[in-house]
């Protein structure tokens, strides 16, 4: 299989995904055309691409040094601050950024929410991450942006 079928296959099946997606209305039908570049011709893609590239190619070299020191800075600057973080910190912080996340998702007119999609978005992984986002939740029923349905983990933007 030559390289080119290839690439055609992977964005035809990348296409498809995302066209299961729009039908199931978790994308929006202007999320649909600009993540499939629909008016996009694939050779400007293609050369767009290539021309990026050799454009980060070109840059790298000169940018691995200095990010190198300053990431190990960072590493050290940023672990102790998430070490302070309480439960009640971290749980209300996640409590805002679910309720932002429903927010905006209601503002791009969708109809469905799932509990899953806004624990991935917002990432939550442990069980206290996870409550903060249900209480998230709670708040956004509370005042009226989405309500339950008759499947659980799934909320229909009011």
């Amino acid at each position: 299989m030559s390289q080119t079928q290839a690439r055609n296959n992977d964005t035809t099946s990348r296409r498809n995904e995302l066209l299961d997606l729009l039908m199931r209305d978790i994308i929006t039908p202007l999320e649909f055309e600009r993540l499939t570049n629909v008016n996009q011709a694939p050779a400007q893609a293609e050369a767009q691409t290539q021309a990026e590239a050799q454009t980060q190619a070109e840059a790298q070299p000169q940018a691995e040094a200095q990010p190198q020191a300053e990431a190990d800075d960072m590493t050290n600057v940023v672990e102790p601050q998430q070490e302070q973080l309480n439960e009640t910190q971290i749980r209300e912080k996640k409590r805002t950024d679910s309720k932002n996340l429903i927010s905006n998702l209601c503002e791009r007119n969708r109809r469905l929410i799932t509990l899953e999609e806004i624990y991935e978005r917002v990432g939550a992984q442990t069980a206290l991450e996870k409550n903060g986002v249900l209480w998230g939740v709670r708040d956004s029923k509370d005042s009226l942006r989405i309500m339950t349905t008759s499947v659980r983990g799934t909320y229909r933007v009011c």
